[in-house]
C-alpha cells in the first residue's frame, strides 16, 4: 500500500512486486562480489528493502530515510539484527563505516541537488545500484507527482552519473508494477530505468 506517498506495509507480501524486485536484483548482483558486506539503502522508507537484504542476502545495512516516522515503522516491522536504521536529511548524509555498496531505489528524483547527492555518494563507496523513473515512458510534466523534481531520460541519467564521478555498468527497466511486467529486464526501455555503476 502507499502512504504519504511511500510504500508501506507491516510485511513483504504487502508491498508492491515492483519495489522488491529491485531489491531482490541488487542482492543478486551484489552477492557476487564476496567482499561486499556492507550495504547504504539511501531513502529506505520504511526499510523493507534494507530488511530483503539484510534477510535474503546476509548483508549488513545502514538504513537512511528523512522521516522519523518511517524509520520508526521500520524499527516496528523489518527489525532485523544486521540493520542500522538512522533518521537524517540526505544534505547531511555522512557513513558511519566503511560502505561497500550503496542502493538507491526511487530516491534520486526526490532530491533537489541530484547532482550533489551522487557526488557525495561517490566518496562512500565504488558500487552504486538505483533506480529512476524513465522520463521517456513517463513524462515528468504528465506524472503528476509533486513530489518528483525530475524525471530522466537514459541519456541524462548516463550525463548525470558522469558528472558525479559514475560510469554507468549496467542498465535494466521494468515495464510494470506487478507480475511478469515487474520482473527487470536488460536494456532502458520500461517505466523505470535500473542501473549499475562505478
Amino acid at each position: 500500500m502507499i502512504r504519504g506517498g511511500r510504500q508501506e506495509a507491516p510485511d513483504i507480501s504487502g508491498i508492491r512486486e515492483d519495489h522488491v524486485e529491485r531489491y531482490r536484483h541488487a542482492g543478486f548482483q551484489l552477492r557476487k562480489d564476496d567482499s561486499i558486506q556492507w550495504i547504504m539503502d539511501v531513502g529506505c522508507g520504511v526499510g523493507y528493502g534494507s530488511y530483503i537484504l539484510a534477510q535474503e542476502f546476509g548483508f549488513h545495512v545502514i538504513g537512511i530515510d528523512v522521516s522519523e516516522e518511517a524509520i520508526e515503522y521500520g524499527r516496528v516491522h523489518y527489525s532485523h539484527p544486521k540493520i542500522t536504521r538512522l533518521a537524517l536529511d540526505l544534505k547531511y548524509i555522512e557513513a558511519p563505516k566503511e560502505i561497500h555498496a550503496v542502493v538507491a531505489f526511487e530516491i534520486i528524483e526526490h532530491i533537489e541537488e541530484d547532482k550533489e547527492l551522487l557526488t557525495k555518494l561517490r566518496t562512500f563507496s565504488n558500487r552504486l545500484i538505483g533506480s529512476v523513473p524513465n522520463e521517456a515512458v513517463i513524462p515528468h510534466a504528465l506524472a503528476n507527482n509533486k513530489d518528483h523534481f525530475r524525471h530522466y531520460t537514459r541519456e541524462q541519467l548516463v550525463e548525470l552519473l558522469a558528472s558525479s564521478g559514475w560510469a554507468l555498468t549496467g542498465l535494466f527497466s521494468q515495464t510494470g508494477k506487478r507480475g511478469p511486467s515487474a520482473k527487470i529486464m536488460p536494456g532502458g526501455h520500461g517505466r523505470h530505468l535500473i542501473f549499475t555503476a562505478g
